[in-house]
């Protein structure tokens, strides 16, 4: 028994030191806002608000990133989305659904859970949204949409130098569509969940890699 013990105490201590490790050299830890409506909103299905990521400390993210950028509204605050287009890309969204330089972005298949109810911070009601498994640029992942009545079409050219934020929250967003492209020096790409707002017994949405 004495034995196991210690070689518990080894394996806890070896896991402590690399976590010790990952933390000051490659990720830090984060948790997502539960006080602005429009924000936690917008960061479904992927995130929900409360819940705690790690996101990479070094290195500039790219396509199609889940990131953490600096709010250009709010100085000290963040927003969230995926970036789908860099410098001199041409983005399309039309019903809700992505075009990139002419490319269309296929959602062929719902998600597990193919319908969603999110309270619209705008109209301060519930809204019925379709989930699909979004494809693009090698990666699947979820987003939600209102077919019935989706937002209006935008059309832009990322500049230089710049990328172009989109909420995996098609239809309740915070993004480009609102603050226009970003500089991707002011973002970090989000790659953990470790656990919801709801802790460690949440075990659906506790140690999940994010897409």
């Amino acid at each position: 028994m004495q034995g196991f013990l210690k070689f518990l105490a080894w394996v806890v201590g070896i896991a402590a030191g690399i976590c010790a490790i990952l933390y000051v050299g490659l990720l830090d830890v984060w948790t997502t806002p539960t006080d602005d409506a429009e924000f936690v909103v917008s960061i479904e299905p992927t995130l929900s608000g409360g819940d705690t990521v790690l996101f990479m400390r070094h290195g500039v993210p790219g396509i199609p990133d889940l990131v953490r950028c600096d709010d250009p509204d709010a100085p000290g605050r963040f927003v969230v989305g995926r970036i789908v287009g860099g410098g001199r890309d041409s983005i399309s969204i039309s019903s809700e659904s992505l075009t990139v330089n002419g490319s269309h972005a296929p959602a062929p298949r719902a998600c597990v859970t193919p319908r969603i109810t999110l309270r619209n911070p705008a109209t301060d009601e519930d809204e019925e949204l379709s989930c699909r498994q979004q494809e693009y640029a090698g990666i699947t992942f979820d987003s939600v949409s209102q077919a019935d009545h989706p937002e209006p079409p935008r059309s832009t050219v990322v500049p230089d130098g710049q990328v172009y934020l989109l909420s995996d929250n098609r239809h309740m967003h915070l993004d480009s569509r609102d603050f226009n492209a970003l500089d991707p020096h002011t973002c970090k790409h989000i790659v953990f969940r470790l656990w919801s707002r709801l802790g460690w017994g949440d075990s659906a949405r506790r140690f999940s890699f994010i897409p």
